[in-house]
C-alpha cells in the first residue's frame, strides 16, 4: 500500500472514530432525555447511583489492562510474541474481574441492600460493566493491530446494542431495572457474536511467566481509575450521602448532558496531540508554545459556543419532550460542569509535554495527588455551602487539576500558560448562564 492511499485510509478511519463517538453521544444524550422524562425524580436518582456503579466497575475491570500492553510492544514487536501479550492480559482482565465481582457483591450485602437497590438489577449493573469492560479492552487490542474495522465494532456498535437493549426493555417497562437488563442483556449477545465471528483476542494464558509482568505492572493503574471514577460519576454516590435523591437525579442528569462538551475537547485533542508530536522536537521552543496557545484559543472559543449552544437550546427540548423533563433545572449547574472542561485545557496542554518526554510515571503521581486534593475540595465546598457546591466544587477540582500539573510542567519544561482559551470558553459560558437567573 503506497504512503498515500495510506494516509487517505488514516484519515478515514479518524473520521470514523470521531463520527461514530458523537453518535454513541448523540444516542446515550437521546436515552438520557427520554429517561429523565418518564421516571420520578426518585426513580432517576435511583438510575443515576447505579449507572454510576456501573461506570465504575468497568473502569475498575480494565485499569492498567490496555496501558500496559502497550508498554510492553517494544519488547513484543512479532505476531507471536503480541499474541502471548494479548493472552495475558486477557487472563489479567478475566482474573481481575473475578475479584472486583466478588468486591461488589460484598459491597451489595454492606451497603447497597440497606440503601433499597434489589439484587436483580445488581446483577445485571455488574454483568453490563464486565461485558462494557471486555468490549473496551478488545477494541484497543485489535486496534493496536491496525484492525479498525473491527475496533469500531466493539467501541462503537456493541456499547449502541447495549443502548438498543436498553431502551427496547425500557419501552417495554419503564423502570429502572428494565435498562440494566436490556444492556447486559443486548451486550452479552454481541459478545456471542464476536466470539463466534472471531472479531477479537479473546484466548487466555495459563503461563505463569507470560502473565506476571502484567499482574504486576497494573497496580498504579487501579488507584488512578479509582480516582478517575471517584472524581466523576462517582461523585453521584457523594451527592447522595449529602442531598436529596431530587438532588442527585438533576446531578446525574446534568452530568451526562456535560460530557458532549468533553466529547467536542476530545476530538479537538485527538486531531492536535499528533500535530504537537510532530512539531515538538523540530522547532524552536517559543515556535512551538505559540501554535500551541493558537490552538488552544481555538479550542476555547470552540468550546464556548458549543456551551452556548447547548444552554440555550436545553430548555426547548426539554419543553419538547415534557414529561417529568421540566422539573430539571439545572442550566446554572450545567454551566460550572462546562466551565470545569473549560479550564482544563491547561491540563490537556500539560499532558502532551510529560508525554512526549517519557514522564508517565510522574504523570501518574500528579493525577494521583492532584485528583485526590481537588476531591477533598469538592467535598469541603459541597460541606459548606449545601447544593450550589455541588457544581463549584466540580469547577474547583478541575481547576486545581489543572493548575497543579501545568505549575509543574512550567517548572521541568518553562512551557506557557494557555489562559486565553479557558477565559474566552468561561466568558461565553457566563452569558446564557447569567441570563437564566
Amino acid at each position: 500500500m503506497s504512503q498515500a492511499v495510506k494516509q487517505r485510509s488514516m484519515s478515514w478511519y479518524a473520521l470514523a472514530y470521531a463520527g461514530t463517538g458523537i453518535a454513541q453521544k448523540g444516542f446515550g444524550f437521546l436515552l438520557a432525555m427520554w429517561l429523565a422524562r418518564t421516571l420520578t425524580k426518585d426513580e432517576y436518582a435511583q438510575f443515576g447511583l447505579l449507572f454510576a456503579l456501573q461506570s465504575g466497575l468497568t473502569a475498575f475491570a480494565m485499569a492498567g489492562i490496555v496501558e500496559v500492553v502497550i508498554s510492553f510492544l517494544g519488547t513484543h514487536r512479532d505476531a507471536p510474541a503480541r499474541a502471548r501479550l494479548y493472552r495475558a492480559a486477557n487472563t489479567v482482565f478475566l482474573g481481575l474481574s473475578g475479584l472486583l465481582a466478588v468486591g461488589a457483591v460484598a459491597v451489595y450485602l454492606l451497603y447497597l441492600r440497606g440503601a433499597g437497590i434489589g439484587m436483580w438489577p445488581f446483577v445485571c449493573v455488574l454483568a453490563g460493566a464486565l461485558l462494557a469492560a471486555q468490549f473496551l479492552v478488545q477494541a484497543s487490542l485489535v486496534r493496536l493491530e491496525e484492525r479498525h474495522g473491527a475496533a469500531i465494532v466493539f467501541a462503537f456498535w456493541a456499547p449502541v446494542a447495549g443502548f438498543v437493549g436498553a431502551a427496547c426493555a425500557f419501552a417495554l417497562r419503564p423502570a429502572v431495572d428494565s435498562y440494566f437488563f436490556g444492556f447486559a442483556a443486548a451486550s452479552l449477545l454481541t459478545m456471542l457474536a464476536a466470539r463466534l465471528r472471531g472479531a477479537g483476542y479473546f484466548s487466555a494464558s495459563r503461563d505463569a511467566a507470560e502473565i506476571a509482568p502484567v499482574r504486576k505492572s497494573i497496580g498504579p493503574y487501579i488507584g488512578v481509575a479509582v480516582l478517575g471514577w471517584a472524581s466523576g460519576y462517582g461523585n453521584v454516590w457523594v451527592v447522595e450521602g449529602l442531598f436529596t435523591p431530587a438532588l442527585v437525579a438533576e446531578f446525574a442528569f446534568a452530568y451526562t448532558l456535560a460530557s458532549i462538551l468533553q466529547l467536542a475537547a476530545n476530538a479537538m485533542n485527538q486531531v492536535w496531540s499528533p500535530r504537537f508530536f510532530k512539531i515538538v522536537g523540530t522547532l524552536p521552543p517559543h515556535e512551538i508554545e505559540s501554535q500551541n496557545m493558537k490552538f488552544y484559543r481555538l479550542q476555547g472559543l470552540v468550546l464556548g459556543l458549543v456551551s452556548v449552544a447547548f444552554l440555550v437550546v436545553l430548555p426547548h427540548l426539554q419543553r419538547l419532550f415534557g414529561g417529568n423533563l421540566s422539573e430539571y433545572h439545572v442550566t446554572g449547574g450545567l454551566a460550572w460542569l462546562f466551565a470545569g472542561y473549560a479550564v482544563t485545557i491547561p491540563w490537556w496542554h500539560a499532558q502532551n509535554y510529560f508525554l512526549f518526554k517519557g514522564e508517565g510515571a510522574r504523570l501518574m503521581r500528579i493525577v494521583l495527588a492532584t485528583t485526590a486534593t481537588g476531591m477533598l475540595a469538592w467535598f469541603g465546598v459541597m460541606v459548606a455551602l449545601g447544593p450550589a457546591g455541588i457544581y463549584l466544587g466540580f469547577f474547583l477540582l478541575m481547576a486545581l487539576r489543572s493548575a497543579g500539573i501545568w505549575f509543574v510542567a512550567r517548572r521541568l519544561w518553562s512551557i506557557g500558560l494557555p489562559w486565553q482559551g479557558p477565559a474566552i470558553a468561561c466568558a461565553l459560558i457566563a452569558v446564557p448562564a447569567l441570563a437564566a437567573l
